[in-house]
Formats: C-alpha cells, structure tokens, sequence
C-alpha cells in the first residue's frame, strides 16, 4: 500500500469518527466513505483511484442529495465537473 493509500485510508477513519461522534449518515463503501450532515455539509472521499464501478455511481446520488458537498480524489482520477464540482488540489 501506497504512502497516498495510508494517508487516504487516515483521512477516512478521521471523518468515519467524526460522522458517528456527530450522529451523521455515514455511507460505507469498499471504494468510498460518504459522511452527511452537520455543518461541514456532504464529505465523499474516494478510497482507491479504480472504485468499484457500484461505488464510483454513488457519488452522484450522494452530491444531488443537495447542501454544501466536497468530493475528495486524492488520486486525482476522476472528472466530477459534469456533477458541477470544482476540482481543486491541496498545495504542496
């Protein structure tokens, strides 16, 4: 496993903790982790740069659900422009 891997794996665990310390929807996916609510609004992170293709067609359920939505691909790997997210990248 990647340094990308274990820091994307990190960062899930985070938000997981945090979602159900909060009572939020957590969505758990094998490709995915979906925490809803609260004022942070819908987090997705995507947990692999290849998810399933089961899990890569929640992400759009997820987003059209409404509020303040941020998707995070730390791979880089996916185009949500047609969902009207904006990419944007962490500064290195």
């Amino acid at each position: 496993m990647t340094d990308l891997h274990l820091a994307t794996r990190n960062a899930a665990a985070l938000w997981e903790a945090l979602g159900e310390t909060r009572g939020q929807e957590v969505t758990r996916r094998p490709g995915l982790l979906g925490v809803g609510g609260g004022r942070n609004g819908l987090r997705v992170i995507l947990l692999s740069p290849e998810p399933a293709p089961d899990d890569l067609a929640l992400v759009p359920e997820l987003v059209r659900a409404g509020g303040r939505v941020t998707v995070e691909d730390p791979f880089s790997a996916h185009d949500f422009t047609e969902l009207r997210l904006t990419p944007r990248t962490l500064a290195s």
